[in-house]
């Protein structure tokens, strides 16, 4: 929520208007503003963030509702947890990762 300038909350239509002009003049992709929320959620666990603040944060109850519906993995997050799972096996096996 921002508030106005009116010391009220600014209509929703307004905000999206400021955000298309931002996008427009960045001259990127216009995506749907909640998809900010979806990154925004995914960037503060990727940084370390507990699941459980974030999901506070967000207003929710649960924090198994906020990791499934807002956080998304990375491509290079996938790739790191199979080098982290190979680097495991090697020092098992006796031999230098």
């Amino acid at each position: 929520m921002f508030a106005s300038e009116l010391d009220g909350p600014t209509d929703p239509r307004t905000l999206y208007g400021w955000f298309r002009a931002v996008v427009s003049k960045a001259g990127v992709p216009l995506i749907r503003f909640h998809d900010l929320r979806h990154t925004a959620v995914s960037l503060m666990i990727r940084q370390g963030s507990s699941p459980k603040t974030v999901s506070d944060q967000l207003g929710h109850a649960d924090v198994a509702f906020t990791l499934r519906a807002y956080a998304h993995l990375y491509d290079d997050q996938r790739e790191e947890a199979a080098f982290d799972l190979s680097d495991l096996f090697l020092v098992a096996a006796g031999r230098p990762s």
